[in-house]
């Protein structure tokens, strides 16, 4: 214990421990995104859960990478040779094959999630209230999903510092707090995500993007992250400014970050390139677009939803209707037959006393007769 602390002992060290944290940091920003789009697929009392045991496994499995430096070492050493290629290109090595096999499952679940979004399956079940359709998924699924892509993500980050720190310990410190920050931030920045449509949008174009620079990388074809991360956070000022002012304050912001962005490559071209304002522009078009076709779609599907719903008011009303003319129509012969038995009792001769019958009618006609004799006597 005192040897792992005495590491800490130096200027230097603390300055390490501060920039490899700020690595982890910067380079844990797609796995936040991906663990939130995984654990939304989590039924809503266990999304809290899974988003920790899902980070607190990616801790685990990059102090294990950390502690194989040999293993990750070997990565790079060629598993077998393309012959009609040449360079770095025709060597195939386990990391090539790991970054390959990492880049198509993020293409495919970017991909899919999003055609799953525009087309509304997620939304359906919030509009209609039918759960039939939803396909959720188990805890240990998810966890399990995280850790293994993590594996991924964090390759190339754990290379990095294994090459900038030459101290184990760290390493992990370093790695603990970062992982510690994300768990802080997990639950707000995935409530976020899923809450606004054209975030997850962003997001899932970004799961998809990594996916693509992942496979080029699997192909020893080098591309600049940087600028995809840039266009992210490109893209994300403008979406939080269409949050607040709706479509009002896009086409401004975009224009704003822009003007900023070609400065920035003018007054720091080391860090900032033009074409990185470039690409954040035309990211955020295309959000915005999808996230049109996405308002559209749900509007479109909400108001087919209200005329079947009230479609089946009114023959639940046209159904009650009949039934009630029905048992009036029931009721009505009964009345009948009961007028009609009152009727009948009416005009029945009465017994008197003697035996003799006598009708009511001719009783009543007998009386004016019998007071008229009455009269002649």
């Amino acid at each position: 214990m005192i040897d792992f602390l005495s590491v800490f002992s130096t200027p230097q060290a603390w300055v390490e421990l501060a920039t490899l944290i700020f690595l982890e940091m910067v380079l844990g920003i797609d796995n936040l995104v991906f663990i939130a789009i995984t654990t939304d697929r989590l039924p809503d009392n266990k999304k809290h859960i899974g988003r920790r045991l899902g980070l607190l496994g990616a801790l685990c499995m990059r102090i294990l990478l950390l502690c194989c430096v040999s293993w990750l070492a070997s990565l790079h050493n060629a598993l077998f040779t393309i012959p009609f290629l040449s360079g770095d290109m025709a060597e195939v090595t386990a990391r090539d094959l790991i970054m390959l096999a990492g880049g198509i499952y993020l293409i495919y679940k970017g991909i899919s999630e999003l055609v799953g979004k525009l087309t509304l399956k997620e939304d359906e079940v919030a509009i209609t209230g039918d759960t039939s359709k939803v396909k959720f998924i188990g805890l240990a699924h998810a966890v399990g999903l995280i850790m293994v892509m993590d594996v991924i993500f964090s390759l190339d980050s754990v290379i990095t510092a294994v090459g900038m720190v030459n101290d184990l310990p760290i390493m992990i410190a370093a790695v603990m707090i970062a992982v510690l920050v994300m768990i802080i931030f997990a639950d707000p920045i995935s409530d976020f995500i899923n809450d606004h449509s054209g975030v997850k949008i962003l997001a899932l174009s970004f799961i998809a993007f990594i996916g693509f620079v992942l496979f080029c990388e699997g192909l020893d074809i080098e591309l600049d992250k940087t600028a995809v991360y840039y266009a992210m956070a490109f893209a994300l000022i403008v979406q939080i400014v269409e949050i607040k002012w709706r479509r009002k304050g896009v086409i401004a912001s975009a224009a704003l970050l822009f003007a900023i962005s070609m400065v920035l490559a003018f007054a720091i071209p080391g860090v900032i390139k033009p074409y990185m304002g470039i690409f954040g522009l035309l990211a955020s078009f295309i959000i915005v677009y999808l996230q049109y076709i996405y308002e559209k779609n749900y509007e479109k599907l909400a108001k087919e939803h209200a005329l079947k719903h009230q479609a089946e008011v009114d023959v639940e009303l046209a159904a009650e209707g009949a039934e009630a003319d029905g048992e009036q129509a029931a009721v009505a012969p009964t009345e009948a037959k009961s007028e009609a038995d009152g009727a009948t009792s009416l005009d029945e001769p009465t017994t008197d006393d003697d035996g003799s019958t006598t009708d009511d009618d001719s009783a009543a006609d007998d009386e004016p007769a019998a007071g008229k004799t009455t009269q002649e006597s």
